[in-house]
């Protein structure tokens, strides 16, 4: 919120390079507040932001924040905030810190295909993540993860059957894919495959 002024005439002109004293200097990219009802939701957008623009220190700041104390206030839809923001916290770090070694964990799979899909590297992405698929069929992280993948090559199709068995081994993928700018394409327009359609699915079978 601007700073109310009053209206006291002509103020003298200061010298150039002073600040009035008492008043610190705004720290860059601190546009958002964890206070009031969406405080937290504009915290965690700013830095999925951040994270697009490959700003992986201001994306790990703002991530910190939707995680620090006191937290709670989120409605339904975004309840998994805080699981997001501790997954993409861990990335940043990663990121900024790169294990010197080549994954051999499926988790450090996992991380590696991460941090290739944010740079864009969907070739170095999916022989990971196929991987993790095929040694851990039940990892609905790794399902979402190829159907972004798919979607960053425009593979369609895979991406719709990824996302598909992401949905089914875990509901709460629907509204993450709503709210995921990689699978727009997907999940919107007249003729887009419904996340909803994974539930469905899952109630009728």
């Amino acid at each position: 919120m601007s700073r109310a002024r009053t209206a006291s005439g002509p103020r003298p002109a200061r010298p150039a390079g002073r600040r009035p004293a008492g008043r610190p200097v705004a720290a860059p990219d601190r546009g958002v507040s964890t206070t009031g009802p969406g405080g937290r939701l504009a915290v965690y957008e700013a830095g999925l932001s951040a994270l697009q623009r490959r700003d992986y220190a201001t994306a790990a700041a703002r991530f910190e924040e939707v995680l620090a104390p006191p937290r709670g206030g989120l409605d339904r839809d975004h309840a998994d905030i805080e699981e997001r923001a501790r997954t993409y916290l861990r990335l940043c770090e990663r990121t900024l810190n790169p294990p010197s070694a080549a994954p051999k964990s499926l988790e450090e799979r996992i991380y590696a295909a991460t941090i290739a899909l944010n740079d864009g590297r969907t070739a170095t992405a999916r022989p990971y993540l196929e991987d993790v698929a095929r040694t851990r069929p039940g990892d609905d992280h790794a399902e979402y993860m190829l159907a972004v993948a798919c979607m960053l090559d425009e593979d369609v199709a895979g991406a719709r059957a990824h996302l598909a068995r992401a949905i089914e081994l875990n509901p709460d993928n629907r509204v993450k894919a709503r709210l995921d700018p990689d699978l727009q394409g997907l999940c919107n327009g007249p003729a887009a495959f419904r996340p909803d359609e994974g539930a469905k699915r899952e109630r009728n079978s």
